[in-house]
């Protein structure tokens, strides 16, 4: 399975665009309502306010404070929601720094090669 597969979380991950680099989201709000829980009574168990709630649920992660307390905020809403708080946590990580995800398109020494040849004539 995916790195968000069912095996993981038991939940299903939807496409968010049809774009070919379309990257895949959580569907959170399902999630949690299969749990049988209302954002109401997240926001009540939490007391995270309700704005910050539904920018994690609609994936807006721009939206709720940064560092610590975004951790702490996706943490406390997976507990409580029914969901699996380390998936969300490296969910977010992915969403906010995606380059940490890329590798790198060339290894330096094939940099190294081209300047000995250029420089000396030499073949490396």
């Amino acid at each position: 399975m995916g790195y968000y597969g069912d095996s993981l979380t038991g939940f299903d991950i939807l496409p968010a665009t049809a774009k070919k680099n379309a990257s895949r989201t959580l569907d959170l709000p399902r999630a949690r309502q299969k749990s049988g829980i209302s954002l109401a009574q997240v926001a009540e168990k939490t007391k995270i306010c309700m704005r910050y709630l539904l920018a994690i649920e609609s994936e807006d992660f721009t939206q709720i404070p940064g560092g610590v307390f975004a951790i702490n905020y996706l943490r406390q809403y997976a507990e409580a929601s029914g969901y699996d708080p380390d998936l969300l946590i490296r969910y977010y990580g992915e969403k906010v720094n995606p380059q940490a995800q890329t590798p790198p398109s060339k290894p330096a020494s094939s940099n190294v090669r081209g300047l000995v040849r250029r420089f000396f004539g030499v073949p490396a």
